[in-house]
């Protein structure tokens, strides 16, 4: 039987691979939930890697992004713009209907970040992908799963981030997910 642990981190990941090494566990993968999307959602798709996203903003920076081009040459814009998408995505937003539907001071503003998102994910290689998306090409695979995955535990997590949350709930009604949340006794799936 395959078992799936989707880990928090990389430290977590080796950790989950050196304990199924020890006790001969056969089977086991041990994946950020980035990853388990990217899995299932097949072909050759993966999620944002943080170093071809930094490249992609510093290329980007060219472009006219309205009301960032004041600051995209400051020292660490493109770190900061990185966890400014990498927040965004994360969280689902979508970024073009947010700067079409906000306010007017607050909308030059969405409408420059979802320029950055736009040239940034022009410049990306063509099987990176944000979460969203990932989450949108896995669910209708989501039939595939118990072969992909088996059983999958989520381990020391004690909350998901928005843009994972339909996935992990789809993933609970096709096969068993289990949740170890760690030092919290409930974990919050709720959105």
């Amino acid at each position: 039987m395959r078992d799936t642990v989707i880990t928090h981190s990389r430290l977590a990941w080796r950790h989950e691979r050196a304990q199924a090494a020890v006790a001969s566990h056969h089977g086991l993968q041990a994946l950020p939930i980035e990853g388990l999307a990217a899995r299932l959602a097949g072909g050759f798709l993966q999620p944002i890697d943080p170093d071809p996203l930094k490249a992609a903003i510093t290329k980007a920076l060219s472009a006219d992004l309205g009301d960032l081009n004041q600051i995209k040459e400051l020292p660490g814009f493109p770190r900061a713009a990185a966890a400014t998408l990498s927040k965004a995505w994360a969280a689902g937003l979508n970024l073009a209907n947010l700067a079409a539907t906000a306010d007017p001071e607050a909308a030059s503003r969405l409408a420059a970040v979802a320029r950055l998102e736009e040239e940034v994910l022009r410049r990306l290689p063509p099987s990176m992908r944000r979460p969203a998306d990932l989450v949108s090409a896995a669910l209708p695979r989501r039939v595939y799963a118990r072969t992909l995955f088996g059983r999958i535990a989520v381990h020391g997590r004690t909350e998901m981030s928005p843009v994972w949350r339909p996935l992990l709930a789809a993933l609970a009604a096709e096969i068993d997910v289990q949740w170890i949340a760690g030092p919290r006794s409930i974990a919050c799936l709720l959105y």
